[in-house]
């Protein structure tokens, strides 16, 4: 597959292409889109969908430094009746929090709700979609995680189609 990309930054319109790789043994799939700035890949990520009831978790592998320039997840909620309130949480690889982003509005029974973390964003409600703010600028060496953490999450909620856009450095 190949989808021809448009770049447009400092230097002249850069054209990228994007050819799907298989799974990595961390459990994340990865499309590849070589940008000729700095060194750099920029790559999409698709993490499995965790067990139903469960949160999710990206770990930047082994050797790798990432910068997570946006993702994007589906929380779809049981008919339980709560109030679904979602943070994600960024940690090193020593597990230390070093910095959560909220979405400030919560998600409530029966619903299907995009959730949007991105590098350019304030949080954001539309019918179908949130957007929440992402710290934009940071690295994260090997180990560190990028997770979600819902307040209220049911047995029967699921988190789906959990898929980033990281730029890694060498």
């Amino acid at each position: 597959m190949r989808i021809w990309l448009k770049q447009n930054r400092v230097a002249p319109l850069v054209i990228a292409a994007f050819a799907l790789s298989p799974c990595t043994p961390w459990g994340a799939c990865h499309g590849q889109v070589q940008v000729r700035e700095n060194h750099t890949i920029q790559t999409i990520a698709f993490i499995p969908n965790p067990p139903v009831g469960t949160d999710w978790t990206f770990t930047v592998p082994a050797g790798q430094q990432y910068e997570f320039k946006a993702c994007r997840a589906i929380l779809t909620t049981s008919a339980t009746v709560a109030i679904r309130s979602i943070a994600f949480n960024l940690k090193d690889a020593s597990v230390l929090q070093f910095n959560q982003v909220i979405d400030s509005i919560g998600v409530t029974a029966s619903q299907t709700k995009g959730i949007n973390l991105s590098v350019v964003s304030n949080n954001y409600q539309s019918v179908n979609t949130h957007i929440v703010p992402l710290p934009s600028g940071m690295l994260f060496p090997a180990g560190s995680t990028l997770s979600s953490s819902t307040l209220n999450l049911q047995a029967g909620d699921q988190w789906s189609n959990v898929v980033c856009l990281v730029e890694v450095y060498p």
